[in-house]
């Protein structure tokens, strides 16, 4: 979309070797944004709940992060927040839409 370059990461959020592997795959792409769902980023504030491994890469470049695919628990878009300081947006859409109907849209104060 908006001729941006778009990342797909196959693999599970944790033990790939570790909970890092979003961090890593931010650091080294100069990812800005991040789609996903916040199941995993539960199994990723289980195996680091300090987020201690976020520390390890340069998420200078990244700027938000989008949870959707079911709902969003406030404790674990807290915990986005908290540790990755940038805006955590929870939005809701169905796949026959083809995409997001429902969201507070980054920007909008």
């Amino acid at each position: 979309l908006s001729g941006n370059t778009a990342i797909l990461y196959e693999g599970k959020p944790v033990g790939t070797p570790d909970a890092g592997a979003f961090w890593r795959v931010i650091a080294q792409h100069d990812v800005v944004t991040l789609f996903t769902a916040p199941t995993a980023f539960r199994a990723i504030k289980q195996q680091d709940p300090e987020a201690t491994l976020i520390g390890d890469y340069d998420l200078g470049k990244f700027r938000a992060l989008f949870l959707a695919g079911e709902r969003a628990d406030p404790d674990t878009i807290q915990w986005a927040e908290r540790h990755l300081k940038v805006p955590v947006i929870d939005h809701w859409w169905q796949t026959e839409t083809g995409w997001p109907i429902v969201a507070n849209p980054l920007g909008i104060e």
